[in-house]
């Protein structure tokens, strides 16, 4: 035949015959890389087999999920309350049932934008269970298939990509957090965006710089950890190709004024950010703290974290003696001693690989390809197939390493600081830098896929390549496991004071006590029960809130102006619930508390008791007076006894709300003591001034008498000279320095 060969249309396009001789020149060989097979159907198969046994019941949709009770009883709620307003008509965004009567204002979308939106269609299409479920089983099989299908481009080895999604996908970071923070789990865009921000380098066209911008937003709008984890990888990733490359070899295109002006831009950039780093330091430092709980250590990182069902009995002790932040799942970074290992392999051996190979050093060889063809892809395939790539992925997990680590750390008594804390200051919403674990998982992930591919490119071992997978597989997994169903949280039992709740007529309000924080993971719990008896509550009001001061004032219910103040709110019914007194370990409640039934206020009358809960009617009157503890003081104490103690600096400003018609004349009477050492107390409320009383260490009586009180409000000013001292009755106010402690008030009217 004259001319050049022309191929078959069918024929498969990898088996080129010859190229022509009055050509020439070489047509460029393209290998096919097909998207699916059989290969894809058996291995999606064991990943889906996988999700489903590893977050076991969440398989089962209907009535349980693979979680914990945490944040995940706000979570459920939050779609519960969805799907409620929906049905309703109310609008979602200021929720009437919590807070009563001021309410809840939330964004529709949170801080994660696409996940919000998606669960809660979910909701509202069936269930908060069902939706729950979907999400989270979508994002660990999605995961595994996006990690499947960059490892594979980059290794060119299904073998090798299979294990790179089962590493990724189910490492401890996923299987800890996914039973903690379901929006932590969209983490498949990481793999997505990493592939087209490859193609964008290698292709230098339009269409793959917009369509890998496009896929960071996806992924940012997912969650927003996962936006500025995925730009930071991506710099460095990107950044770290091209030095490999050596570019100062290569012939320069750029004038020197060109170079000059980047140089200038990229100083005064940097330059810039420091200085607003530098400018919002004062106001930021004291937010600090929730950095170093939230942050990364370097043996969370290699020994097996606490909960894995194989290794974890050997490491908990450890792990639980130097838990940084109180959460495990924050902690549970561990790598995986056999992907580690296979990473290191592949680094090296790919890194050592010759430019050109011939038949005896081919690249990994897919299923359905020749040796040849693959050879020739891998010298055609730009990016994806350059030596640097590994190199790059390892400079990346480094600099993920040392992102997720604490601000600052001493070393041979030299304070050494990390990025974390000049971050900080310019995105001061992030406060869990430890979830930088993920991009270190990621490149570990790949950088095993090299190592499985390079292994299988001896002839020895090539033979029984899936049959090593699968054992591979195997132990990666016995790492990694946390066998099912002790993650399991039971969505749809009724608790039996629910079951009372639920069949009162009409929409009585409930006061639930203990009275916890709003941020309280037992605040939640009464959340996640609301599902169930569908009746309004006085709690779960935010921090800085009206609702927030008014429970200052309520959390004791031993206290004789509870009942009315309560009932101001428009309280019907107080549950208490008495086991949860005596945990412990929880804000404005002093361990060991107790609940003694013989010291609620007057004004509660008992109607109904169950194993573990009482439930009162409140048949108190109104408060006529409302005390609000506003500036110079604290979050409140309650001790063991009962009584209630608020903490103030050397100045504190009590607000009295009058709900009279005309002034009244009234007895003001409360309890104080200094923190440490013995002091004075100086009190003024509405001209009336006690002069300098002397302020002992033990409780003391004051009065004021036959004061005014006007309708509205009424400024309470007490000061003490008492020395400063740090408040460690309740964990997590231990950094407080208060100079005295104020009781309740109780105000009379004089007749």
């Amino acid at each position: 035949m004259s001319g050049a060969e022309r191929i078959d249309p069918g024929q498969d396009p990898m088996r080129l015959e010859a190229d022509s001789a009055e050509l020439k020149t070489e047509r460029p060989l393209r290998a096919r890389w097909s998207i699916f097979g059989k290969v894809e159907v058996l291995v999606f198969a064991a990943y889906a087999a996988v999700v489903a046994f590893m977050t076991w019941p969440a398989a089962t949709l209907v009535s349980r999920v693979y979680a914990v009770r945490g944040d995940p009883l706000a979570a459920i709620w939050d779609l519960w309350w969805y799907k409620y307003s929906f049905a309703r008509h109310l609008p979602v965004n200021l929720v009437s049932i919590v807070s009563v009567p001021f309410g809840l204002r939330q964004s529709i979308y949170f801080r994660d934008p696409l996940t919000s939106v998606t669960t809660q269609a979910l909701s509202i299409a069936t269930t908060e269970t069902i939706a729950y479920n979907v999400f989270l089983l979508l994002c660990f099989f999605f995961a595994a298939v996006a990690m499947y299908y960059l490892a594979r481009r980059l290794t060119g080895s299904r073998a090798a990509a299979t294990v790179a999604g089962f590493t990724f996908a189910f490492s401890p970071y996923m299987l800890v957090q996914g039973k903690e923070h379901l929006g932590l789990l969209s983490v498949a865009w990481i793999p997505v965006f990493f592939y087209f921000l490859l193609r964008a380098w290698k292709d230098r066209s339009a269409k793959m710089y917009v369509a890998c911008a496009a896929v960071f937003m996806v992924m940012a709008l997912f969650n927003f950890h996962y936006g500025l984890i995925g730009a930071s990888m991506a710099l460095v990733f990107v950044t770290s190709v091209w030095l490999l490359g050596r570019p100062w070899r290569k012939p320069r295109k750029m004038s020197r004024s060109r170079t000059w002006a980047i140089g200038v831009s990229v100083v005064l950039v940097v330059a810039g950010v420091v200085a607003i780093a530098l400018a919002r330091r004062q106001w930021e430092a004291r937010s600090l703290f929730s950095l170093y709980l939230y942050s990364g250590r370097p043996w969370d990182y290699l020994i097996p974290h606490a909960d894995a069902r194989i290794l974890g009995g050997v490491t908990s002790s450890f792990i639980l003696r130097h838990l940084h932040g109180g959460f495990i799942s924050e902690s549970s970074l561990f790598l995986g001693y056999v992907p580690m290992g296979l990473g290191i392999y592949g680094l090296v051996a790919t890194w050592r690989r010759r430019r050109r190979l011939d038949a005896s050093d081919a690249p990994a060889q897919e299923d359905d390809e020749p040796v040849e063809a693959t050879a020739t892809r891998e010298r055609n395939d730009g990016i994806f197939a350059d030596r640097r790539i590994p190199c790059a992925l390892a400079i990346t997990a480094a600099a993920c390493f040392i992102l997720s680590m604490p601000p600052s750390t001493k070393l041979f008594g030299v304070t050494i600081y990390f990025p974390s804390y000049l971050m900080h200051m310019l995105i001061p919403q992030v406060r869990a830098y430890a979830r930088f674990g993920i991009g270190v998982m990621f490149c570990v992930a790949l950088l095993a896929a090299y190592g499985v591919a390079r292994l299988f490119d001896h002839k020895s071992l090539a033979r029984w390549k899936w049959l090593m997978t699968a054992a591979i597989v195997l132990l990666i997994l016995l790492e990694f496991a946390i066998v099912p169903p002790f993650r399991s949280l039971d969505t749809a039992t009724l608790a039996d004071y629910s079951q009372w709740l639920k069949s009162r007529p009409g929409s009585p309000v409930v006061a639930i006590y203990p009275y916890f924080y709003g941020d309280d993971f037992q605040t939640y719990g009464y959340f996640f029960e609301q599902r169930h008896y569908e009746k309004p509550m006085v709690n779960g009001g935010p921090p800085d809130s009206k609702s927030e001061k008014l429970r200052q004032v309520v959390l004791s219910i031993t206290n004789p102006a509870t009942p009315g103040v309560l009932k101001r709110l428009g309280t019907r019914y107080v549950l208490v619930i008495p086991s949860l007194y005596t945990q412990g370990n929880h804000m404005n409640y002093v361990e060991p508390a107790q609940f003694n039934p013989l010291l609620v206020a007057q004004g509660l009358r008992k109607v109904a008791e169950f194993e573990d809960a009482i439930i009162y009617e409140d048949v108190a009157p109104p408060a006529e007076f409302v005390t609000y503890f506003d500036l110079g003081t604290y979050q409140g104490i309650v001790y063991p006894d009962g009584s209630a103690w608020h903490p103030g600096a050397h100045e504190m400003e009590i607000d009295i709300k009058a709900d009279i018609k005309k002034p009244t004349i009234c007895d003001v009477a409360f309890q104080a003591a200094a923190t440490r050492t013995p002091g004075s107390i100086q009190f003024t409320l509405n001209g009336v001034s006690s002069g300098r009383l002397p302020l002992p260490i033990w409780p003391s009586d004051y009065r004021i008498r036959d004061v005014v009180l006007k309708p509205g409000s009424n400024i309470l000013t007490i000061s003490s000279d008492a020395a400063l001292s740090p408040v460690t009755e309740t964990p997590p106010i231990t950094t407080i320095q208060a100079a005295v402690m104020v009781s309740d008030l109780q105000i009379a009217k004089k007749p």
